[in-house]
């Protein structure tokens, strides 16, 4: 089967693992805060109410915490809400401080974070349970990326690692949260692949 929404992206860690190779902390943070604006777009882009496209303004929000919040309200769980402000918080840092530098202790608390999320927030509909679990069990040491890495791999790549294999276990639950949600009230689309 095959999903017919604009999420597709955010379920593969093909699309996240390139910046897994990123030398520089910052742009691979900015680049995945960019993908965590743009899946919140479709998340409300989804869940808005029928009619009221002339009132979506989401193109025009210039800032994560406001889409933030618009997705909140729409549903999207807090505990995954705060682990991505969690994120955008780290951001922050690198956008008003020049000589900030990410601590390992920063990245660990964001992949701690991910363990926060509960099971019966994202999986409300019963749809994808048997994916949804480890992740939440485990974190991002779910995720094959983690589980892979070169033990003498140096510590930023590690950090820049973490930063976006969190990333993507936030994307993954959310696309997820979003598939229970669409399929609940009757608006997941699928077609044969």
């Amino acid at each position: 089967m095959k999903i017919d929404h604009d999420f597709g992206y955010f379920l593969d860690l093909n699309k996240m693992a390139s910046i897994a190779n990123y030398e520089d902390e910052s742009a691979a943070l900015l680049k995945l805060m960019l993908i965590h604006e743009d899946f919140l777009r479709v998340v409300i882009e989804n869940l808005r109410p029928d009619g009221s496209e002339k009132y979506n303004s989401i193109r025009s929000y210039k800032y994560f915490a406001s889409k933030l919040s618009a997705a909140v309200l729409l549903g999207l769980p807090v505990s995954l809400a705060d682990a991505m402000a969690e994120l955008n918080t780290i951001r922050n840092k690198y956008a008003h401080k020049i000589e900030y530098v990410i601590t390992n202790e920063e990245v660990d608390k964001l992949a701690e974070s991910i363990k926060n999320i509960k099971l019966e927030e994202i999986n409300h509909g019963g749809y994808v349970h048997q994916v949804v679990e480890p992740i939440l069990k485990d974190g991002i040491y779910a995720i094959a990326l983690m589980k892979e890495l070169p033990p003498d791999l140096e510590e930023n790549r590690i950090r820049i690692c973490k930063l976006v294999t969190s990333a993507h276990c936030m994307c993954l639950l959310g696309a997820f949260w979003l598939i229970n949600t669409l399929h609940v009230k009757g608006k997941l689309k699928l077609s044969k692949a």
